[in-house]
């Protein structure tokens, strides 16, 4: 009997392990904005640590040109805020954001107007993005057409933007 109690809770220890949850789950989705007449864009949110989430962003100007543009990035979140940025002012994939987050949206916003993040003419991920799912993604698939999982993605990844 005493055997059977330990092996139970050695089983119900390993496999809960599985299932740890992070600070970070309340942010993981699917976020919208936009339409195609005056641009959109999709944010998908992967929570990878207790203070840290991985964003893909993919952005369209709309009509007439539909310029595009796509974003990979790490996030340091506190009090549901947190800030992003990648190169420095003026370059030409310089790129820095705040986020904010509340239960059915993000908000995005440029921090400093230098910052163009290399995309395309008028395209901007500034606004808020409507949640759309609360599932985690696993994955994002690029511009390219390229399946990329967020639990693979490397610093070189987020480097080479």
């Amino acid at each position: 009997m005493k055997l059977e109690v330990v092996i139970f809770l050695l089983l119900r220890f390993f496999f809960s392990q599985g299932n740890a949850s992070l600070k970070t789950d309340k942010y993981a989705g699917s976020y919208d904005f936009g339409t195609s007449r005056t641009g959109n864009g999709s944010m998908d949110i992967y929570p990878e640590t207790d203070s840290t989430i991985l964003f893909y962003v993919q952005l369209n100007r709309g009509a007439p040109s539909y310029n595009m543009g796509e974003r990979i990035g790490r996030v340091l979140i506190k009090s549901d805020s947190g800030s992003y940025r990648s190169g420095n002012p003026g370059d030409a994939a310089g790129c820095a954001w705040s986020f904010r987050f509340s239960k059915k949206r993000l908000t995005v916003k440029t921090v400093l107007p230098e910052y163009n993040c290399g995309f395309g003419f008028g395209v901007f991920a500034d606004g808020v993005f409507k949640r759309r799912t609360t599932t985690v993604p696993e994955y994002y698939t690029d511009l390219d057409g390229k399946t990329i999982y967020f639990n693979t993605l490397t610093q070189e990844q987020f480097d080479n933007q």
